[in-house]
């Protein structure tokens, strides 16, 4: 997930790591890829988020997070 000013939302800064983690074999989530452009226009003076179709989009990705960080080899090493 990442944010800019700028039209393409870190979308260049994200292919570069995901090549990264391919490389080391990394479990990654895949979907839904949030990349927040014009981040002027969606956050407020204070930083908070004030685009919901964006805080829907984040939300999709942490549930993803989760399912991941449930399947994964470590945390099953450590929930026995």
């Amino acid at each position: 997930m990442g944010a800019s000013t700028g039209s393409l939302g870190t979308a260049r800064a994200q292919y570069h790591l995901r090549q990264i983690l391919v490389a080391q074999n990394m479990p990654m989530v895949n979907q839904p890829e949030v990349m927040i452009s014009n981040a002027a226009q969606r956050f407020d003076q204070n930083g908070r988020l004030t685009d919901e179709p964006t805080r829907q989009h984040i939300q999709k990705l942490l549930v993803a997070l989760v399912q991941l960080a449930r399947i994964s080899p470590a945390s099953k090493s450590q929930a026995g």
